[in-house]
């Protein structure tokens, strides 16, 4: 195949073959959305007792914590990367 034949032909079943994949995943998608909504249930979720607001609140201040302690010690690395580690002054 010479020319702009093989580009034409092989980009056409690309082009259809990867139309087809998406618009089936889709549909798949549409439908097990359908279906999963008819399964769920018509009830009112419970309120929450203080203890477990509570705990769930700790849960959260730590993991926060923990998210902003590795923030902080990424922004010290950086800085620390760029301002003193590799600059030395060699004595002659």
């Amino acid at each position: 195949m010479g020319g702009y034949g093989a580009v034409i032909i092989f980009g056409g079943v690309w082009a259809i073959s990867t139309v087809s994949v998406i618009l089936f995943a889709a549909v798949q998608n549409h439908r097990e959305s359908r279906h999963e909504r008819a399964l769920v249930p018509q009830i009112l979720p419970t309120p929450k007792s203080a203890s477990e607001i509570a705990k769930q609140a700790a849960s959260e201040a730590v993991f926060w914590g923990m998210v902003a302690a590795a923030y902080v010690v990424y922004r010290f690395k950086s800085w620390y990367r760029g301002h003193g580690e590799g600059i030395e002054e060699v004595n002659e």
